[in-house]
């Protein structure tokens, strides 16, 4: 858009970053006004430049590199994202004691936030995860295994409560506060399909009424039951 003097108002990828420029008139013809004509978006003497050079590293990178703040000219930081990621570390690691309280102040005052932005950050960088578990799994195997027994030793049902707790997200149903300790003291660790006794190493936990059928999860639906007598029951 030309204004009454023949100037034209750049719109570049960002308002903030708006400026007027002239044109050269084609061909040399001149408008009755006296001023050059304008023929495109950008000064053919003065072109936008699609690369930036680096204060922290010196280095000449494209636009991209550098995030957005109208604080600064051009509409661009003057530290690209690699150096400036840097220097946040860095500043992290020398402030951590007041980083923690920072984000623990955050967390706070707003869970729901804090929830949401760890929830985004896992999905971002879903297969970075899973590659750094497995290149660790496999470079301390032997550790891994140790680790786990004791796990297990300390927390015998943990893994069941959670195997449970995913499928009853998966079906929908009611969720409630379950104790598989305190069902196997209720149940006195006798099954409740044959009603023998129950070693620990035939011990599952089975839902009176199933998940898939619209069985809860509750304290009330869940007892003990030997592994092939579960597996016999499955979802009936």
């Amino acid at each position: 858009m030309s204004d009454a003097f023949g100037y034209v108002r750049v719109s570049t990828e960002y308002p903030w970053y708006n400026r007027r420029v002239l044109l050269k008139c084609p061909f040399g013809v001149l408008p009755p006004q006296g001023r050059a004509k304008p023929i495109g978006r950008f000064d053919v003497d003065n072109p936008i430049t699609t690369t930036k050079i680096c204060t922290k590293c010196g280095l000449a990178r494209p636009l991209d590199e550098f995030q957005v703040d109208p604080r600064y000219k051009g509409g661009r930081t003057t530290r690209c994202r690699e150096c400036t990621r840097l220097y946040h570390h860095e500043w992290a690691a020398k402030n951590s004691e007041k980083e923690r309280e920072r984000w623990r102040r955050q967390r706070e005052e707003h869970p729901e936030a804090a929830r949401e932005r760890t929830r985004k950050s896992y999905r971002k960088h879903a297969e970075k995860r899973r590659a750094e578990r497995r290149e660790y799994g496999m470079q301390h195997r032997a550790q891994e295994s140790l680790y786990r027994a004791e796990h297990h030793k300390r927390f015998p049902f943990k893994k069941k409560q959670n195997d449970a707790l995913i499928r009853a997200r998966r079906y929908g149903v009611e969720i409630g506060d379950v104790d598989y300790e305190r069902v196997l003291e209720r149940d006195n660790g006798m099954c409740h399909l044959c009603g023998s006794a129950v070693l620990p190493d035939d011990l599952t936990f089975d839902h009176l009424v199933p998940m898939s059928k619209g069985g809860p999860h509750t304290m009330g639906n869940v007892a003990v039951a030997h592994y092939e007598c579960n597996r016999y029951k499955r979802d009936r």
